[in-house]
């Protein structure tokens, strides 16, 4: 599972996701970003958690992304794909 998260994060060329934990955070900052950003993947068929201050320290809101034993390497590519063009969509 932690090589496949270490996969993840790799494949996702982010800056500040070092970690080694299956969950992967990826901040955003801004509250409005976030919440497109988490649309705009359920709109492709991902369910993702935005979570926004006061969970998280104010400007800090980002996606919560966790793999499982269950997520495939197509699986994380796919999303990796999808994330990518979400935030291409956006500038």
């Amino acid at each position: 599972l932690l090589e496949k998260a270490a996969y993840f994060r790799k494949n996702l060329g982010l800056k500040g996701l070092s970690g080694r934990s299956q969950i992967v955070p990826v901040v955003v900052g801004d509250d409005s970003r976030v919440l497109s950003l988490a649309d705009g993947l359920k709109k492709r068929g991902w369910w993702v958690l935005a979570v926004r201050p006061p969970t998280v320290p104010p400007k800090g809101a980002r996606l919560r992304l966790s793999v499982t034993m269950h997520h495939d390497i197509k699986v994380l590519d796919d999303f990796t794909e999808d994330l990518s063009y979400c935030l291409k969509k956006e500038t």
